[in-house]
């Protein structure tokens, strides 16, 4: 059945960035939605602006007839007392990745996978293709100001998203441009190892459509495994001359990137990204890449770049407070982590102090080693408790592991581990003029930016 057909529609943690974005898309496709979250937040009253019921706590009460269908993501379990009122009631219920295929499979689907570089490549791609006439719907897993959120609907034939290998759920997709970033070990506890994670990307690849193309980095180990299990069109984007879309004159700001645009190795012209760092020039040029696919003039490529104004929670500069710089990040991966750290080195602090929130017990885990030797670039490191993710805990496993690992293994001896309610007032206490703080991880770690942010304000 076409999820059109389905016209009241209720959404199991509708606060998620996921899954907020396709109750935006459905609301605007006129639909009337509901949804439950353990609490209120900016994205809720978004929705609820827009016309959609919000229920605060998860309650079988939420689950009010007539109801076509009931979404939920992968993290909430089976024993949620929603799910369990829908069974009962006889409700069709579907996961946030079935109703994404949905989506796309009625439009010319184009699908953003990888371990790092997601959200922005997504964002970039969606941002040029709303300065077109081509009217695409985007869907993000992260807010961007420059789209008016995370969310866009549009009553053109494209539809833009970002996919989800953590649960599998890419699987569902059939895009008509496959884009893959990289390939890291991450999500080691659904795909087991390197091999599972690697053997679920080719068959992400695989789904493309026939009459559709592969753009992938160029650099990417695992690219001929990738390369062998599409037949169709496939365009290699990266800062390698052999790249199909390359970038030549790499010009490393500390808050942008200047560099040269090849096709094929023919110089299309010169851009000069608002973001630093080099992963950030790769999302570009993954951008350019599906873009001139398309058939976006270079032109109109270049500008909306050129005026793009990231995302939230990426390298996002809170502001400068008493001669100290506030950013915050969502890095939580090891090669993310060093990239960002690379990239705030940028702006010369006189010392980078870095706070860092694990996210998940299985990667601190599985990576604990990788996360001992990723923080060189920080003068000082603060560690604080594991953000579960809906994780259960595993014993033995927590802030302090990787703790361990960076005493062990990393150059940089100054690390803390404090708990998270403690860490504003800690660095109030060490913290000087020219430093630069750098809060990172992609739990609920943000909500201390903002205390942060006034306890710096307020030092003498």
């Amino acid at each position: 059945m076409k999820y059109s057909n389905y016209k009241r529609i209720h959404f199991i943690g509708i606060g998620g960035i996921g899954m907020s974005a396709i109750a935006y898309v459905l609301i605007k496709r006129g639909a009337l939605v509901s949804g439950s979250d353990v609490e209120e937040s900016s994205i809720t009253e978004k929705l609820k602006k827009i016309g959609a019921k919000i229920y605060i706590g998860h309650k079988k009460t939420n689950i009010i007839e007539p109801l076509d269908l009931v979404i939920y993501s992968s993290c909430i379990r089976k024993n949620n007392p929603e799910i369990q009122a829908a069974q009962t009631l006889g409700i069709p219920t579907a996961l946030r990745g079935e109703v994404l295929a949905w989506l796309m499979n009625e439009k010319i689907g184009i699908s953003i996978a990888g371990t790092h570089g997601k959200t922005t490549t997504t964002s970039l791609i969606g941002t040029i293709l709303k300065g077109t006439d081509l009217k695409p719907t985007i869907l993000v897993g992260g807010e961007v100001p420059s789209l008016g959120g995370n969310a866009v609907f549009g009553e053109g034939n494209y539809l833009v998203a970002e996919s989800d290998e953590s649960d599998g759920s890419f699987l569902a997709l059939r895009p008509t441009y496959s884009v893959v970033t990289n390939l890291d070990e991450d999500h080691l506890d659904y795909h087991k190892d390197k091999k599972g994670l690697v053997k679920a990307f080719i068959q992400y690849v695989s789904n493309t459509k026939q009459d559709g193309c592969l753009i992938y980095w160029y650099d990417e180990p695992q690219k001929h495994s990738l390369l062998k299990a599409f037949n169709g069109r496939k365009v290699s984007f990266g800062l390698d001359k052999g790249a199909d879309i390359s970038a030549g004159n790499i010009e490393l700001q500390k808050d942008f990137t200047v560099f040269d645009c090849y096709k094929s190795g023919e110089r299309l012209g010169e851009i000069k990204l608002p973001l630093g760092g080099k992963h950030n020039c790769r999302n570009a040029l993954a951008a350019i890449a599906v873009a001139i696919d398309i058939g976006v003039d270079f032109k109109e490529i270049k500008k909306s770049l050129e005026s793009f104004s990231g995302v939230k929670r990426r390298f996002q500069i809170k502001g400068t407070y008493n001669g100290v710089m506030l950013v915050e990040d969502y890095a939580h991966h090891p090669t993310e982590i060093e990239s960002v750290l690379a990239q705030a080195r940028l702006w010369r602090p006189n010392r980078l102090i870095s706070v860092f929130q694990p996210h998940r017990y299985t990667r601190t885990l599985q990576l604990k080693e990788e996360f001992g030797k990723c923080f060189n670039l920080c003068d000082h490191l603060i560690l604080t408790d594991i953000y579960p993710a809906g994780e259960k805990p595993i014993k033995g496993v927590d802030g302090k592991t990787i703790c361990h690992s960076v005493d062990t293994l990393g150059k940089n001896k100054s690390v803390v581990y404090l708990s998270k309610d403690k860490i504003t007032r800690y660095i109030s206490r060490i913290v000087k003029e020219g430093d630069s703080v750098l809060i990172l991880g992609a739990g609920n770690i943000n909500r201390i930016v903002d205390d942060l942010a006034k306890e710096l304000e307020g030092r003498a």
